[in-house]
């Protein structure tokens, strides 16, 4: 049979084995060529295992089980074989260098239609293999950014019926955009910040998609360099949450660094403003740390109204 298995892994197994002859003292034996069964064996026993454990295999044998499911009417067996698919995809994405050869072997091509799916399952755990590719990857940030896969993200954080794929698109958007000047410049260019603050209003009361706005847009705030508007965006996400939300603090921390001036807010009701900070600084739980950026805050905007 053909030779399969690439010459890494035969130089691993004849290092390994050395390594154990070399070790065993009791049951050491001469060196002898193997004979013909031994070596089909062996051969066989190389590419079974390569086919278990070579993550590029692994990549590829999964995408092809996705490329034989309907992802617009699957059945209920078709999404459990799917997701776990997808699941293992994500799972070996955690190796940047797998991440890139996942591109290479086609499975870009799937991404689009499973975030379109009707089924739930689908487009959650499709939405998380993005977040995972894109994670510290400029490459992958690179390709999935071509594929116009951001706007497709930002519709399914506002706009999915189904909580966890809003969280898991999120997700997605976070680990695109983050630290990537082209994935900032075309989140800034799809209004994106407009996105998060209606993501909070059209779905208040889940608590994970509303502490992952808050903590994104305040990121993406502070690697602004055009401030023009951010002030406001913050501001109107800061009104959405409770004074008490634990994602309202790293909003008002950003909001403390931007804002210089009440001119600066050009759409906010500033007296809701006011009446949030003061409101959140009555609390006996604030740290020293968490009351600074309040009190520089109202100081600002109490300036305009005194």
């Amino acid at each position: 049979m053909p030779n399969d298995v690439p010459d890494s892994y035969w130089k691993a197994l004849m290092h390994f084995a050395q390594q154990v002859g070399a070790e065993d003292e009791v049951n050491r034996s001469p060196a002898r060529l193997m004979n013909p069964e031994d070596q089909q064996w062996l051969q066989e026993a190389m590419s079974q295992l390569i086919k278990d454990t070579d993550p590029v295999l692994r990549m590829k044998k999964e995408l092809e089980k996705l490329s034989k499911i309907d992802f617009y009417s699957p059945t209920e067996e078709e999404i459990d074989r799917g997701v776990e698919a997808l699941s293992m995809i994500e799972e070996l994405a955690c190796d940047v260098d797998v991440a890139c050869d996942f591109f290479k072997v086609g499975g870009l091509r799937m991404l689009a239609p499973l975030i379109a799916s009707p089924a739930a399952p689908f487009r959650t755990q499709a939405a998380a293999v993005v977040g995972q590719l894109c994670q510290n990857n400029p490459d992958a940030q690179t390709q999935i950014l071509d594929a116009k896969m951001l706007p497709l993200l930002l519709e399914s954080v506002v706009n999915d019926a189904d909580g966890e794929v809003k969280a898991k698109a999120l997700y997605g958007v976070s680990c695109l955009v983050r630290g990537n000047e082209r994935g900032s410049a075309e989140f800034r260019g799809l209004n994106g910040f407009d996105y998060l603050v209606r993501a909070v209003q059209c779905d208040p009361d889940n608590q994970r998609l509303v502490t992952k706005s808050a903590f994104l847009t305040a990121q993406l705030a502070r690697q602004e360099e055009n401030k023009a508007g951010i002030a406001d965006h913050l501001a109107a996400l800061l009104l959405l949450l409770p004074s008490d939300h634990q994602g309202s603090e790293h909003v008002i921390d950003a909001l403390a660094e931007i804002l210089t001036h009440p001119s600066d807010l050009t759409s906010t009701d500033q007296l809701a403003l006011i009446n949030f900070l003061e409101e959140r600084i009555k609390s006996t739980d604030l740290h020293e740390d968490e009351r600074r950026p309040v009190e520089k805050l109202l100081k600002i905007l109490n300036a305009d109204h005194e």
